[in-house]
């Protein structure tokens, strides 16, 4: 991953970091007061800080099974005992694995 947020002047830059979230990945941030500054993400990570913390990443990097979507079976929607929104959608969301910030 190689980024920079300073600019061609020299002087640093404001903007956000560098941020790489691959496909298929999952990101949940909780809270008012979260700087991310540096994070490659491939898998699921989820942030969250309680009201009145705050949190700065400054470099952090995850690797994980994070989640899948998959897709139901022609049972599984023709079944009444799965819930009507998961037929509706036709997939439900498996969670392998999160990385949890708290």
């Amino acid at each position: 991953l190689a980024c920079s947020n300073t600019s061609s002047s020299g002087s640093s830059s404001s903007s956000p970091g560098c941020v790489r979230v691959a496909s298929g990945s999952s990101l949940q941030v909780r809270g008012a007061d979260i700087v991310i500054e540096r994070l490659d993400l491939d898998g699921a990570l989820e942030i969250r800080v309680v009201p009145g913390a705050s949190l700065k990443v400054e470099s952090l990097t995850v690797r994980n099974r994070g989640h899948e979507l998959v897709a139901l079976t022609a049972e599984e929607q023709a079944d009444p005992s799965v819930p009507e929104e998961l037929r509706i959608r036709g997939y439900r969301l498996v969670r392998h694995e999160t990385e949890v910030i708290a």
